[in-house]
């Protein structure tokens, strides 16, 4: 019988404990390249619904200002809050967390595009709108994710 002791150089910490790359995503997710990426979407977002509400939904000559004034559409009917089933919203918050309301808001558009009394401008200005901010955020969010992918 062989008497052989080792004597352990390293640990490989990845190995023994692989979700450690958990803690390395935060340092990924505060790099200032990402803040500014995801930034900028935020600030772009709106920039394409005033354009396609100028270019899509009638204006109004306002005498005050003294310039044109976007007619925007009222809301048709109940939000898609309030039209959530009952069995769906038994597993929801009673109040609108940060998690459901970014979801509302971003379907709501989508659903009034379906909405039978919708003029064709107002239809045309939340596709519009909708396609825009999907480009947007499939810009941006494909930038930091092959930059997180990278990183890692």
């Amino acid at each position: 019988m062989t008497d052989e002791r080792g004597v352990i150089r390293t640990i490989s910490w990845r190995d023994l404990f692989p979700w450690l790359i958990l803690l390395r995503t935060f340092r990924i997710a505060i790099q200032p390249a990402l803040l500014t990426a995801a930034t900028a979407a935020t600030l772009i977002t709106p920039i394409g619904w005033w354009a396609g509400g100028w270019m899509f939904l009638p204006k109004e000559w306002d005498e005050d200002r003294e310039r044109y004034v976007v007619q925007y559409p009222q809301q048709h009917g109940l939000s898609l809050a309030d039209q959530l089933p009952p069995a769906f919203r038994e597993y929801l918050p009673q109040s609108i967390t940060g998690i459901v309301e970014p979801y509302l808001q971003l379907a709501d558009p989508l659903r009034h595009i379906f909405h039978v009394n919708l003029t064709l401008g107002e239809t045309a200005y939340y596709l519009f709108g909708s396609l825009w901010s999907l480009a947007v955020w499939a810009l941006a969010g494909g930038f930091i994710t092959r930059y997180a992918v990278l990183r890692l």
